[in-house]
């Protein structure tokens, strides 16, 4: 597969994997390109999550918010909603990479992901026991 993880100037990583979506039973199921004909599980919610806080990321990294608090209101919604999912970038790239290949434990939510999330990458793999 052609995913890559880059470390960017600014300090942000910046991740490109392949993904297709696949529609089925009326849901849309994201899927990892060129996997095998049965793919994984993937945990629609999270990869959602992840992909939502690395946009709004991108949109304050850009300057087109100048904080979290503009970029509440342009959403229409509380600050905290918007600063607990921009905590999602701060996951270790190994659990982003299992959460979109859907090997990270069913377990994991974004509940899980918002609580006390170490910001040491090594504790955050041990925490969801990812070690």
């Amino acid at each position: 597969m052609n995913e890559r993880i880059e470390l960017l100037e600014n300090g942000n990583t910046l991740i490109t994997a392949p993904i297709k979506f696949h529609y089925e039973d009326g849901r849309k199921r994201i899927f990892f390109a060129g996997r095998p004909d049965d793919p994984p599980m993937i945990n629609e919610q999270l990869v959602t999550g992840i992909a939502r806080a690395y946009r709004w990321q991108e949109l304050l990294d850009n300057g087109e918010f100048d904080s979290p608090e503009a970029l509440a209101e342009a959403l229409n919604v509380n600050v905290s909603y918007v600063r607990r999912f921009l905590r999602l970038t701060l996951l270790a790239p190994p659990i982003v990479e299992a959460i979109f290949e859907g090997r990270a434990p069913w377990s994991l939510s974004l509940t899980k992901l918002d609580t006390n999330l170490p910001f040491s990458w090594k504790e955050q793999m041990k925490l969801f026991g990812m070690v």
